[in-house]
């Protein structure tokens, strides 16, 4: 009977001893994924700055372009962000003789949903590698709700051990795949891509709304940064941003944001504060684009209620940038390219020989192709062809319907073809659908059994990264055309 006293502490101690090896396992497996989730963020992070990457010589005179998805260039392809599109311009005014490797080359670092601090941190290394000639900022609107900074720092956030386990990639994981903004959902405020995620994984993190498809590292507060408060924290980081890239002997070239809604004001502020501070260009793309807006649609510059340009509004931008570096003397465009530049705003954008447009979104009747017989849709006559043209490799889809009334929308997109059975028909048909090629066309002829009854054709280009609503899956719609 004396025994059972001792057999109870031992038991205890087992249980101890197996709870606290169960503890040290559990914190080195999280210790272990930690790492791993560490070290694919940051190889994702390399990767999405390889797909944005120039490919000019490396003996190149440089333009760096920072920021987040806005010079990225989000939706579009690398050629058409607005940093492509100033490569273009770079080049056209300053062409490389036969045999030679581009004068130019402009760096596309922005990253989508990146902040300030994260901009100024990968800075010291791109000026090393790089020594460009300009740099060109656009950031400071995701620094109203990631507060993220490389030493793990967060001002008025933890500290101690409660900073050490909210900065882990795994708590960001799970804390940013349930959150939300009381604070903006109170104000009846649009949610910005802070609290919007579609999908959030290793490898990708998908955002609803403001920015998509970046690995990135993130530090979620429990409120945004507004107005002043906004203003200020951004003025503070610019000014230590600018001060390394003078230390570089680059020129810094600050930026507003183009989308005029209020959310954007304070950091534009900041950055047109900053630049009169230290008497370098400023880029008032916010002003810009008012003027524009003024003549054209929101969605032909704009995309509606995502707010990123679309390739037309990125093609303003680089456009304004490329007048400042050469206002500054940074580049000197040769004639003509420089007139048409001088002029291009009076001009409607146009700037000769560069088309607004890399890809354009069309639907023509096919010439008879007198090579080749016609398909006929009766004994008589050939089924009508069609050219389709938009970016090369992008996915289409040909819709056709018996009336050209009362029109749809697509959120801000309008299609003047009745939403009728053979709309409908059209729509789930495999064979109304397809790719370009690698020139950005493809031709389509239209299906006997539609030839009876359809009237009107239309067609809808994709954008490459699709996310949930019309604004953000179609791209651009041509036509329709009467089929009669």
């Amino acid at each position: 009977m004396a025994a059972a006293p001792t057999r109870a502490p031992a038991r205890r101690a087992r249980g101890l001893r197996r709870l606290a090896l169960a503890v040290a396992s559990a914190l080195l497996t999280l210790c272990a994924l930690e790492l791993v989730l560490h070290l694919a963020s940051r190889r994702f992070v390399e990767q999405l700055l390889a797909s944005r990457a120039s490919d000019a010589a490396p003996d190149a005179r440089t333009v760096l372009c920072v920021g987040d998805s806005y010079t990225f260039g989000l939706y579009y392809r690398a050629e058409e962000a607005y940093p492509g599109r100033l490569e273009q311009l770079l080049r056209a005014g300053d062409p490389a003789p036969p045999g030679e490797g581009a004068r130019w080359r402009v760096e596309n670092s922005g990253i989508p949903a990146q902040n300030l601090a994260q901009v100024a941190a990968r800075l010291p290394e791109q000026l090393a590698r790089l020594r460009p000639v300009a740099v060109v900022i656009l950031a400071g609107f995701n620094d109203r709700w990631n507060f993220a900074t490389p030493d793990g720092a967060r001002t008025g956030e933890a500290r101690g051990l409660a900073a050490w386990f909210a900065d882990r990639v795994i708590v960001k994981l799970a804390r940013l795949a349930a959150a939300r903004s009381a604070a903006d959902e109170g104000a009846g405020e649009p949610l910005d891509g802070g609290s919007r995620f579609r999908h959030f994984a290793m490898d990708r993190i998908e955002l609803a709304g403001d920015d998509a498809g970046a690995a990135i590292t993130i530090e979620e507060g429990a409120t945004r940064l507004v107005d002043d408060a906004h203003y200020s924290a951004v003025a503070e980081r610019l000014r230590a941003v600018v001060a390394v890239i003078e230390a570089a002997g680059a020129l810094p070239l600050l930026c507003s944001y183009p989308s005029p809604e209020a959310l954007y004001e304070p950091p534009s502020r900041a950055a047109a504060t900053v630049a009169a501070e230290r008497g370098l260009p400023f880029v008032d793309l916010r002003a810009a684009f008012a003027a524009e807006l003024a003549r054209h649609r929101y969605d032909e510059l704009l995309i509606p209620g995502d707010r990123h340009p679309t390739d037309r509004g990125y093609w303003r931008m680089a456009v304004r940038v490329a007048q400042a570096l050469a206002e500054r003397g940074t580049w000197t465009p040769a004639p003509p390219l420089a007139t048409a530049l001088r002029d291009a705003v009076g001009n409607g954008y146009a700037v000769a020989p560069l088309p607004e447009q890399l890809h354009p979104v069309t639907l023509t009747r096919a010439e008879p192709d007198g090579n080749s017989p016609a398909p006929h849709v009766d004994g008589n006559s050939p089924a009508p062809r069609f050219v389709l043209t938009g970016p090369p490799a992008a996915h289409w889809k040909v819709v056709l319907a018996a009336a050209d009334a009362p029109a749809q929308r697509f959120g801000a997109l309008e299609l003047a073809m009745a939403a009728d059975a053979l709309f409908a028909k059209s729509g789930d048909d495999e064979r109304c659908e397809g790719q370009f090629d690698a020139a950005g066309r493809a031709t389509f002829t239209l299906p006997a059994d539609y030839a009876a009854e359809a009237r009107f054709i239309a067609l809808a280009v994709l954008h490459d990264l699709r996310i949930g609503g019309p604004d953000l899956l179609v791209r651009g719609i041509a036509g329709p055309l009467p089929l009669e």
